[in-house]
């Protein structure tokens, strides 16, 4: 039924299936191997699923156009081989504010009024300029999502007209690319909170129609509580909120567009919640839906602080239709109309993308302080597969228990338990959330570091499956900056090159030997028919111009009556001559090559016509061993072989006849004596593999440099210093790695989904250069 179906149709619906499933149909016959190899739409697809990309509904570019961009990002990414390098003045004195998302880097003012912000270039020669939106209030920190919404909220504090002595904290929602109110906001200002403290730290994030805010007080004397806010930006709806003790709760991740992570440094553990469809702002707001828990600390150790990030965001279900069908609006809009939209044809899967946290550990004696900072990362994927499981057995567990039958009561304990007696306590809900063990959920889909050595101020590190360090404490000459990429089929896909390279490497040394025996061979054949000829000349030299009285000819002469000075004798083995000093204990020839008898065409050479001395099989044993043990990493082409044998059989055996001078007196060798054939060791084709060959490399086209910067982990790896925890902690998940090619001077580096910033402070700490270089 299937194969009846016209292409188009196979296509669209080959489209909708799961990678396994599409793979197993492209091996089902060779007509749909055939729709899908040449499908563009479908080699696209397939290659979004592999790169955990999404396709961008904004663009209009050519799906064939898409293709070719994933392609050679993927290449420049893999060997940190950069399209452009830009570098980009500050010309502003900029806060401690900063963000990067969306193509978009934006940094504050040291005047806490306005915000910078520039489109960050994709071509050397792109025209770049910094933008500005004036708030006109104090600002303390903000929030992006532009790609989504094309929205900056605005985190600003005022004095109290009402309360003397306290603040308003306040958001101001802007539309982002014009600086304006933003028109899908029923209200341009929200109030939140009205405080003692002028500025609160911020944590903030935008999914969907859900605004999610943090208010805390880093190292305050008066340790006031956290507040946790969750609004519907479009409505000013509260939807939640709750207070917490000071210093619980000081970042966020969404895992979906209704689910939230919270790091909790008081109980050391990743808190879950669920964003209520309808306000909720009863008294068990503040309970997690479960509790994840990180590695338990040795005794004297505390948490001093849980940051962490992940992009790009989830982008609610509607908000991505929309976008659909803004990009065929806009299909005709000038370019500068729809600068903040990304133009690139595909996006990081927002899903699929990496959670980095960083953990830092204090702890020790007065005088001998301890403290240490460690990163681990994890897919977001996985943490909602541990929140779903746990979601599943706890339905099955209530599920379980209401079907299960009550025994028989009588009648007085039926009473006891329609109504408690007066004054029985009546149970409340729970305090504290479900918690899992660390040791159920996180070694096997966590990766730790130690960071101590690398700046942790700069959490925007990650995107997609990348994240990028440098060392901190850079010399005038640099380090080089390293991405990490958690991809595991690009980790799987390095892994099985190097393991090939490997082995092609051991077969280039183990064929050099070989080669430097072979000529070894041949240099002992052409000296031993040197040798011969000269000898023979000798001989017949010295028979003429003899002694007259002397009637013994030079072949009459007893071996026994020669002189210590004389020519060694030279054995006649076939083609090789030999001395006496090079034959072994056994007396037969290190090398001897059979002839043949080409007088009776009876062949008596061997079938390869050579016969090495036993080290010279063991080389020619490991060849064959080495042929055995890659035939999965390579391929033997039968015709190839046949045609060097062809071609080598006739082209390097040559024929070497020697005849008596007819002129020649004396008496030599036997004018019948078999005629000598060199037979090189190659003229039968070689067993082994083709290794020059390079399946599937994904370095093709990178300096030969490229590979010596590369380097894959998949093994487990216990994070050191290991007395900073109670338990083992170690992360499975793989990853592989590469440096870049040059040194940085940098003081920081920054990543997004196309590009690494890198940026440089002056002596006060203010940054005054970002250079910025383009992978795609």
């Amino acid at each position: 039924m299937l194969l009846d179906l016209p292409t188009e149709l196979v296509v669209q619906i080959f489209f909708n299936l799961p990678p396994l499933d599409l793979l197993s149909c492209q091996l089902s016959c060779k007509y749909l191997h055939n729709v899908v190899r040449d499908s563009i739409l479908l080699q696209y697809h397939m290659a979004l699923i592999a790169a955990k990309a999404s396709d961008n509904p904004c663009s209009t570019l050519p799906v064939s156009t898409k293709l070719a961009q994933l392609k050679e990002g993927d290449m420049a990414w893999a060997v940190l081989k950069p399209t452009s390098s830009v570098k980009i003045p500050v010309e502003h004195n900029p806060s401690g504010i900063y963000d990067l998302t969306g193509g978009v880097y934006l940094l504050g003012n040291s005047n806490r009024k306005d915000l910078h912000y520039i489109r960050l270039p994709s071509h050397a020669d792109e025209k770049t300029e910094w933008n500005e939106i004036k708030v006109g209030r104090t600002i303390i920190d903000m929030g992006l999502c532009v790609y989504e919404h094309d929205l900056i909220a605005v985190v600003t504090t005022t004095p109290s007209s009402l309360t003397p002595n306290t603040f308003d904290i306040e958001l101001v929602l802007f539309e982002f690319s014009t600086g304006k109110p933003h028109p899908q906001a029923q209200k341009h200002y929200i109030h939140v909170t009205n405080t003692r403290w002028e500025k609160p730290a911020i944590g903030i994030e935008i999914v969907g129609d859900n605004l999610v805010l943090i208010l805390f007080y880093h190292r305050h004397e008066a340790r006031p509580e956290d507040k946790v806010f969750v609004y519907n930006w479009r409505t000013a709806a509260t939807k939640t909120c709750f207070s917490v003790p000071y210093n619980t709760y000081t970042g966020l991740i969404f895992l979906d567009e209704y689910t939230i992570l919270l790091p909790n440094t008081q109980t050391s553990a990743l808190d879950i919640f669920r964003i209520p469809s309808t306000p909720n702002l009863d008294s068990t707001a503040h309970i997690p839906l479960v509790s994840l828990s990180l590695p338990r600390l040795a005794d004297g150790r505390t948490v001093g602080g849980i940051s962490c990030r992940a992009e790009p965001n989830p982008i609610g279900a509607a908000s991505y239709l929309d976008k659909k069908k803004e990009a065929r609006e806009r299909a005709n809009i000038s370019e500068e109309e729809e600068d903040m939209f990304p133009k690139r044809g595909y996006l990081a899967s927002a899903e699929q993308a990496i959670c980095i946290f960083a953990l830092r550990v204090l702890g020790g004696q007065p005088g001998n302080p301890f403290g240490h900072t460690f990163t681990f990362v994890v897919h977001r994927n996985t943490i909602n597969d541990v929140v779903h499981e746990f979601e599943r057995k706890r339905e099955g567990k209530a599920e379980a228990d209401a079907y299960t039958t009550r025994p028989a009561i009588d009648a007085h304990a039926k009473k006891s338990l329609d109504a408690p007696e007066e004054g029985t306590p009546i149970p409340e809900a729970p305090s504290s959330p479900p918690r899992i063990s660390w040791k159920d959920w996180g070694p096997s889909i966590t990766r730790w570091f130690n960071s101590d050595s690398i700046p942790t101020r700069w959490i925007t590190t990650t995107a997609g499956q990348r994240c990028v360090l440098i060392a901190d404490s850079a010399p005038d000459t640099g380090f080089p900056y390293v991405v990490l990429d958690f991809n595991e089929r690009n980790v799987f896909r390095m892994k099985r090159w190097q393991k090939a390279r490997n082995l092609r490497e051991k077969q280039r040394e183990r064929r050099s030997r070989t080669l430097d025996r072979e000529r070894e061979i041949e240099e002992t054949m052409e000296w031993a028919e040197t040798s011969q000829s000269e000898t023979q000349t000798t001989e017949e030299s010295e028979a003429e111009t003899g002694d007259d009285d002397d009637e013994e000819s030079w072949y009459d002469i007893d071996p026994e009556d020669e002189d210590e000075d004389q020519e060694p004798v030279v054995h006649h083995s076939g083609m090789a001559m030999v001395e006496d000093e090079d034959l072994n204990e056994t007396g037969t020839p290190g090398v001897i090559v059979e002839s043949e008898d080409l007088g009776n065409g009876t062949e008596s050479a061997s079938a390869s016509g050579v016969s090495v001395t036993p080290e010279a099989s063991e080389e020619d044993s490991d060849i064959v061993l080495l042929a055995d043990e890659a035939a999965v990493e390579a391929q033997v082409t039968q015709s190839e072989d046949h045609a060097t044998q062809g071609d080598q059989s006739n082209a390097d055996i040559t024929m070497e006849t020697e005849a008596e001078d007819a002129n020649t007196s004396a008496p030599g060798p036997a004018p019948h004596s078999a005629p000598t054939r060199r037979v090189p060791l190659r003229s039968r084709g070689d067993p082994t593999i083709n290794i020059e060959r390079d399946p599937d490399n994904p370095l093709e086209g990178s300096d030969t440099t490229a590979s010596r910067r590369i380097w894959c982990v998949t093994t487990s790896e216990l994070v050191e210093p290991a007395e900073t925890f109670a338990e083992r902690v170690e992360g499975s998940l793989p990853y592989v790695a590469c440096a870049s090619g040059k040194t940085y001077p940098f003081n920081g580096v920054l990543l997004d989904e196309e590009r690494i910033l890198g940026i440089r402070v002056d002596f006060l700490d203010r940054i005054r250069q970002i250079e910025v270089h383009h992978f795609g």
